[in-house]
């Protein structure tokens, strides 16, 4: 399969959750009042400019869920091999299919602004899954190119306990975040409820709620950065994935600027956009680790040249669950 597809799935499918937050910055979701046309057309007149913003969302989500697909059918292509592909193009239809029902359900429906939440943490495990795809390929050509040791793969797995972790709690981090910003605490704390007008709930949460999800915010905060250090605590102590968990302090630091920039700033939209991507970032890159430890710990090493040679277009991996 190559690592290469996955890969290229990931980076789109960070693009569309971008989009989406744009989407939700600019209050754009239901400038488009029907699902899945927009004012009954497919190329609407764009007098508003949120129409734009929301046509293009959905005209750029619905080309990338095509990639999405054929990325699910690459992967159900490879199933007699490694039965972790299956379950890689099963989870993927399932993620896609809630992803596209959320949307529209949200639009047709008119539903509260905290149901977003489904959309954006279903777009996380969406883009997750993918960086676990593109880690099993980079472990398929790790072991055709026989750069694959067992003690090189004790190391590897030694990163999945803290790597899992990692992921546990940017779960639980983006589901506060998302119930944070679409339940409308955190424009109370600015005296503003426009985002949840515009789901049609006419209300404001109060200071004391704003204030007290902003704390749970904050602490779930402080457990991603500790899952962080042990991150690279381990890395460090195993010399493996160094760089990428220097990546995931550099951007778990900036996740952290950009929080408190969103907030100094009343939810500017690029700062705010740029929080979700950096959550949507920390995710892959947590992913990407935790696979790679997983498969190190599952994968059996080719053992001679000559079967890697034999393997290469096509590498054999078993005994991944």
């Amino acid at each position: 399969m190559g690592y290469r597809l996955p890969l290229v799935t990931t980076i789109v499918t960070f693009l569309m959750m971008i989009l989406g937050a744009v989407v939700v910055g600019t209050q754009a979701g239901f400038a488009c009042p029907d699902w899945p046309l927009c004012h009954g057309q497919i190329i609407p007149p764009f007098d508003d400019p949120l129409v734009m913003v929301e046509w293009f969302h959905r005209t750029t989500s619905a080309l990338g869920g095509l990639l999405i697909m054929v990325t699910a059918f690459q992967a159900w292509r490879y199933r007699k091999q490694n039965r972790v592909y299956l379950k890689f193009a099963i989870a993927t239809v399932v993620c896609l299919a809630l992803q596209a029902l959320a949307g529209a359900a949200i639009v047709v429906f008119k539903l509260p602004g905290y149901m977003t939440t489904i959309d954006v943490t279903n777009g996380m495990f969406l883009v997750s899954i993918f960086a676990a795809l593109t880690a099993l390929e980079f472990r398929n050509r790790e072991v055709v190119e026989k750069c694959a040791a067992e003690e090189t793969d004790a190391r590897q797995a030694s990163m999945f306990t803290p790597a899992a972790l990692m992921v546990g709690v940017t779960v639980l981090q983006v589901i506060v975040g998302g119930l944070f910003r679409h339940t409308g605490a955190s424009e109370a704390l600015f005296g503003r409820n426009d985002y949840i007008k515009n789901h049609f709930q006419d209300y404001m949460p109060s200071a004391t709620f704003a204030n007290a999800f902003l704390m749970f915010h904050i602490m779930i905060t402080v457990l991603v950065v500790a899952a962080t250090v042990w991150v690279v605590a381990q890395a460090l102590r195993n010399k493996m994935f160094v760089r990428s968990a220097i990546v995931l302090v550099v951007i778990v630091l900036m996740q952290m600027l950009l929080g408190f920039v969103t907030l100094g700033t009343e939810l500017a939209l690029s700062p705010a956009t740029s929080h979700l991507g950096g959550a949507a970032l920390t995710m892959v890159v947590g992913v990407y680790i935790g696979a790679r430890a997983h498969f190190a710990k599952t994968v059996k090493t080719v053992n001679s040249k000559k079967e890697a040679g034999q393997q290469v277009g096509n590498p054999v991996v078993v005994g991944s669950n």
